[in-house]
């Protein structure tokens, strides 16, 4: 039984998903504890035109998981779950499987646009990476 669920949570349709699974899980646990994680790539600190602030893409990103881990919030207290959230910097996959690591997670909870294989070795595709990576059940939502 899961007690402790990590959700990858971007804001995609498939991540939406995914957290619409949470409801059932919880029927199965009714103590079933919930964080968010939103992860997103790291910035790169050189090569950047004059023009961009370093500080002011970090400032914007940061804004933008944090309306992420809002939307989350809300949409599981709809279905009477309260969540934790995190917000990361890092490369996604990567970031996912360690959190859910040191987090004691019994499960990985995220959405998955379908790829196949194939497409997914070639684009990198997150999912991918975390299934190799992680050391935890995964629930892959499409």
């Amino acid at each position: 039984m899961f007690a402790k669920v990590l959700l990858a949570a971007d804001g995609s349709e498939p991540s939406l998903r995914a957290a619409a699974m949470l409801p059932q899980l919880k029927e199965l646990n009714p103590d079933l504890q919930v964080t968010v994680l939103t992860v997103y790539p790291q910035l790169p600190n050189a090569g950047l035109s004059p023009l961009l602030n370093y500080g002011q893409l970090v400032e914007a990103a940061e804004e933008y998981m944090a309306e992420i881990a809002a939307r989350y919030r809300e949409l599981l207290a709809g279905w009477g779950l309260t969540a934790e959230t995190r917000q990361v910097f890092g490369d996604p996959g990567e970031v996912i499987a360690r959190e859910a690591e040191r987090g004691g997670y019994d499960l990985i909870l995220m959405g998955t646009r379908g790829l196949t294989n194939l497409e997914g070795l070639v684009l990198g595709s997150v999912a991918h990476k975390v299934l190799h990576l992680a050391r935890v059940p995964v629930m892959l939502v499409k």
